[in-house]
């Protein structure tokens, strides 16, 4: 539930390497109260672990953990998703400016082996997003996200058995 503006640039150096520029620190500031922003969150990892970002954000090398929120217009107009890590987030839309259904991509009908699939949002976005989250986290300790967070997902899961198996 905190705000930290976007940094685009971390420093500037000079020819020799000295730093010549260095942003201002900025603080986070609370936007939403805490309480709310983890019952966010464990929806959001729920998404990620057994909803509709389940398969595309699934990697047996890379324990990261994330947290998703997909979206998927009725015509399949608009593919979204949008989420990260504790560290980095991001969001990506696939789509027309002038609407109309996106077609589903060569390289999932490749990797789905079939064409009549619908397009997603956790499907066709997911995939590329998942690839863009490795690669920023790749060589970087995992970032887990916290035990009220975590144990609120088990609970989630816990209580819905039938729902998310």
């Amino acid at each position: 539930g905190a705000y930290l503006p976007p940094k685009l640039i971390l420093e500037v150096k000079d020819a020799e390497g000295n730093i010549v520029f260095t942003p201002e620190k900025y603080q986070p500031r609370q936007t939403i109260p805490q309480e709310p922003a983890e019952k966010i969150l464990i929806l959001m990892r729920a998404v990620a672990e057994v909803g509709t970002a389940k398969i595309s954000m699934r990697n047996e090398d890379n324990a990261q953990q994330y947290g998703i929120k997909t979206g998927t217009s009725d015509r399949s107009e608009n593919l979204f998703m949008g989420g990260g890590s504790r560290k980095y987030v991001m969001a990506i839309r696939f789509g027309h400016d002038k609407l109309k259904p996106v077609e589903l991509p060569q390289y999932m009908k490749r990797k789905s082996r079939r064409s009549d699939l619908k397009p997603t949002g956790g499907w066709v976005v997911g995939f590329v997003f998942r690839e863009i989250l490795d690669e920023i986290h790749s060589g970087m300790p995992v970032v887990m996200f916290s035990d009220t967070v975590e144990n609120g997902l088990a609970e989630l899961l816990a209580n819905y058995p039938e729902r998310y198996k």
